[in-house]
């Protein structure tokens, strides 16, 4: 991996309250202007110590199962997969420095 030289992650706070931080993760390619991009809005609960993808690239998830097929194409587990998926993305980011933190404004 290249680290920071092909890709860029920016971890943004969008709010925060006593229970509750909403977080917007955005990835994108630095040589490649094809609009590839990965956005993520994560919430993140404070009493259970759980983080849960909320939209993954504009796609939002409510159920914990989806019947197959069904018309958005969505898998069975596809919420189990957008969260693994986060815990993943983290891990390599972390481990190749790709992250950035901004502050919410």
């Amino acid at each position: 991996p290249e680290g920071s030289q092909l890709s860029e992650v920016s971890i943004k706070i969008e709010k925060m309250s006593l229970y509750t931080t909403f977080v917007e993760i955005n990835q994108s390619s630095k040589k490649e202007k094809s609009g590839i991009n990965t956005q993520m809005e994560i919430a993140i609960y404070h009493d259970i110590k759980m983080a849960e993808v909320r939209s993954f690239n504009g796609k939002k998830v409510f159920w914990m199962k989806y019947k197959y097929p069904n018309k958005n194409m969505l898998s069975k587990d596809e919420k189990f997969q957008w969260n693994f998926f986060l815990e993943e993305f983290l891990v390599y980011t972390k481990k190749y420095g790709l992250s950035i933190l901004k502050n919410a404004h």
